[in-house]
Formats: C-alpha cells, sequence, structure tokens
C-alpha cells in the first residue's frame, strides 16, 4: 500500500527476467525493504539489505522474475515497504546468477526511450495506450459474439505482427495507430442442425432460415437443392452456379476430357458406370478444384460408359 514507482520497459525478447536490486543498509533495519511487482501485481515481498553495507540483493532467483511471454511495453513496479529504503539501481537480466559484489555498481544505465510518445487505439481489444516509436506492444482481441470466432485485424495492419492472430503485437510507427478486431461466424457452426452450416447461408440468404435439408428446397430452381449445392460450395442463390459437367470432349486415343464448374479449396471424384444401373466406381479421386471450370482428362476403355463428377 506503500508509494510506488512504475518503470515502462519494452521488452524485445521473451523469456525469464530475474530482478536484482543494489540496496544501502540501514542501521536500525526498519527501512531497508521494498516489493516488486509486474503491471500492478506483486511478484516479491520484502527485498531488503540486512547485510551492514550496500548490497546487490535478490531472494530466490527461480521465484523472484518477471515470466515475459510476449513481445511488448510492460510495467515494472518498485513499492517501497519501508518509509526510509532505497534503490541505488535496478537490474532485470535473464542470468540467474549476478556476477557482481556489493561495491560494484553494475553496468552502465540503459539507454531511455524519448519523450516523444503516440497514441494506439484498440477497438474490441485491449492494448490502448501512449508508447514510443518502434515499442512492441501486446494486443488481444476480445472474446467475440456468440457463434463468432475472431477473423482478423483491421486499420492500420502495417504495424501488426499477425494480423489473423487474435493476440499479437504492434511494433509502433512514428504515429498516431488505431487498429480493430473483426469477427465472423463460426465456420463450423450449423445452429439450426440442417446440414448447411451457418456462414454458408447467411452468405447466400441473409438468415438461416430461408433454405432447408428438404430436396424440394431449392431457392435459385437450378435443379441443384440448397443442401447440395452448401456441400458443393456453389452460390445457392445463382441458377448459373450449379455442380455440373458443361463440357465432354472425346479423342480418338480414348482419352475423355471433363469440364465442371469447379470451386477452390473442394476435391472432386470421378466416377463410372457402364449401363446406369449398377454401382458407379471411381475412375479418380482428389481431384483439386479450381475456378470458374475444373479439367479432368482420363482413359475411357469402354465403348461406351456413363461418367459423373461428385464433390467430397
Amino acid at each position: 500500500n506503500g508509494p510506488r514507482l512504475d518503470f515502462k520497459v519494452d521488452f524485445h525478447t521473451t523469456g525469464t527476467y530475474y530482478i536484482f536490486l543494489h540496496l544501502p543498509h540501514h542501521a536500525s533495519g526498519n527501512d531497508d525493504s521494498v516489493n516488486v511487482g509486474l503491471d500492478g501485481s506483486l511478484i516479491e515481498d520484502n527485498m531488503g539489505n540486512t547485510s551492514g553495507s550496500w548490497r546487490w540483493r535478490t531472494t530466490n532467483p527461480a521465484t523472484v522474475a518477471l515470466n515475459i511471454t510476449t513481445p511488448g511495453v510492460r510495467t515494472f513496479n518498485i513499492w517501497m515497504r519501508e518509509d526510509g529504503c532505497m534503490v541505488d539501481k535496478i537490474i532485470l537480466t535473464t542470468n540467474s546468477v549476478l556476477p557482481y559484489t556489493g561495491n560494484d555498481l553494475g553496468p552502465a544505465e540503459s539507454g531511455k526511450r524519448g519523450t516523444g510518445e503516440h497514441l494506439l487505439t484498440v477497438s474490441n481489444g485491449s492494448g490502448d495506450g501512449m508508447y514510443g516509436t518502434s515499442s512492441m506492444v501486446s494486443i488481444t482481441a476480445n472474446a467475440p459474439p456468440a457463434n463468432h470466432v475472431f477473423h482478423q485485424w483491421t486499420g492500420a495492419t502495417a504495424a501488426v505482427s499477425n494480423m489473423t492472430s487474435a493476440s499479437t503485437y504492434v511494433t509502433i510507427p512514428a504515429g498516431e495507430t488505431a487498429i480493430a478486431a473483426t469477427y465472423r461466424l463460426d465456420p463450423a457452426l450449423d445452429s439450426d442442425g440442417d446440414g448447411m452450416l451457418d456462414a454458408w447461408e447467411v452468405s447466400q440468404f441473409g438468415n438461416i432460415t430461408l433454405a432447408s435439408a428438404a430436396t424440394s428446397s431449392d431457392y435459385d430452381k437450378d435443379g441443384a437443392s440448397d443442401l447440395a449445392e452448401s456441400i458443393a460450395g456453389t452460390l445457392g442463390a445463382n441458377a448459373g452456379s450449379v455442380l455440373k459437367v458443361e463440357e465432354i470432349t472425346a479423342a480418338a486415343n480414348g482419352e475423355v476430357t471433363l469440364r465442371w464448374q469447379g470451386v477452390a479449396g473442394k476435391l472432386y471424384t470421378l466416377q463410372t458406370s457402364p449401363d446406369l444401373t449398377g454401382d458407379w466406381l471411381p475412375l479418380a479421386i482428389d481431384i483439386p478444384g479450381t475456378a470458374p471450370l475444373t479439367s479432368y482428362t482420363v482413359r475411357f476403355d469402354s465403348a461406351q460408359g456413363f461418367l459423373r463428377v461428385r464433390v467430397q
């Protein structure tokens, strides 16, 4: 509860940073201890000096340490535990053993950042504040709304380390910076259980109620049900977008080339049947889709037969 000093430290390297303080001895033993912390949370209390002279003070380095897991600006705190305590120098180091004795003043003081700071505004997330140029500031998106997931950061994304990560950091440019977290429908969500993902239904119809899993539900009247179009990845509200073979060409050597409306990211299987009454047998699988047309050539040795394309 005593007075507190706060030091902004711009950590560009993650790791465990051990805390060493250079403290004088106080004869009474009542004015020689402080508490230390990170971002307002206590790390260690009663770091003091009872040696009778100046001393570099730490306790167990395994516990008196700052665990920095992401680069960025953090605040190191020192509380005046006793009202007469003095701190001459602070060392934060990844070395758990300090090579300095009590009379050794330690390394030269680290460079300080300039006084000019720039405003970082983070909408739908944390990390707002004033920071110096080139500071690495951690940012985290707020929890997404119901049935949504984090999508990406927008705004001054050139300063963002990973615009598609909900937790990342910003390297502060020489000016004000504004970024915002955005969200999208969970791509794996089918809240009404009709076999069609909510994200696809909303993108096609604006809601998840217009289409149904019934085979008679064909919004664009192109012959493919809404459910079939959602599986194929075609446009359910566009009659010109449907999984069908657009062209078949046959060569004298028995090679047959099919072209159909393809969707990038989908895989297709080419099947054959001699007379439509038996099983469909695979001729080729894992054919990658390309838009707007996917083409595939296969050797067809039968004198006659049927071919079809299915999405996997």
